[in-house]
């Protein structure tokens, strides 16, 4: 069984769920091994950095700042049953205002990252899924209300049911699964209205 090393120092502090993978001794098993060691290797030796003396996931090795969707995503995909601690950390570090901020920390909050802000939505109920941590729920669920009615004021276009602005990428966030499937997507603005 291959084994993993953390490196960074602020990493040694932080509770880290790392359950350990022993692939046999196939051919296969030992190529699981070394993938599973290397994703652990990029995401907490690579994507995470020590900011304002707390661990954070940022975008990859050549950032130095938490983007939106790469913090949702890391949350999303393992953050949060791997390493709760630095995932609320990301997720909150990713706040402006009291909304989901645009695009980076300490970024402006108003800058059309519309999917983005979605992604952390989603990042944040998952977390909450899987730590049941109450007191960041009630805050998440706060900022996603206020994020969403933001949206929803500045650029929803009623006639057309959509959002005005960017909404397409060819990154991971169109292909992260849905919580809720067509045959039953409610319609945000009028939860009465059936989606087209």
């Amino acid at each position: 069984m291959k084994t993993f090393h953390l490196r960074p120092w602020y990493l040694k502090q932080e509770t880290l769920h790392l359950p350990s993978l022993d692939g046999g001794n196939s051919e296969a098993g030992k190529l699981l091994e070394n993938a599973y060691t290397e994703a652990l290797h990029v995401m907490f030796n690579i994507n995470c950095v020590n900011r304002n003396g707390k661990s954070v996931f940022v975008a990859g090795g050549e950032y130095s700042d938490i983007w939106t969707r790469d913090g949702a995503c890391n949350a999303y995909a393992a953050g949060s049953f791997l390493a709760p601690g630095i995932t609320e950390n990301t997720l909150r570090a990713l706040l402006a205002d009291g909304m989901v901020n645009g695009s980076i920390a300490d970024g402006k909050f108003d800058d059309l990252q519309f999917w983005d802000k979605h992604l952390w939505i989603l990042a944040a109920y998952r977390h909450w899924l899987i730590t049941r941590n109450r007191q960041f729920l009630a805050l998440s669920a706060e900022v996603s209300r206020k994020t969403l009615a933001y949206q929803e004021t500045h650029y929803y276009v009623p006639e057309f049911g959509l959002f005005r602005g960017p909404g397409f990428s060819s990154t991971v966030s169109e292909r992260s699964p849905c919580p809720m499937r067509k045959s039953r997507m409610v319609n945000p603005v009028s939860p009465n209205t059936p989606m087209p």
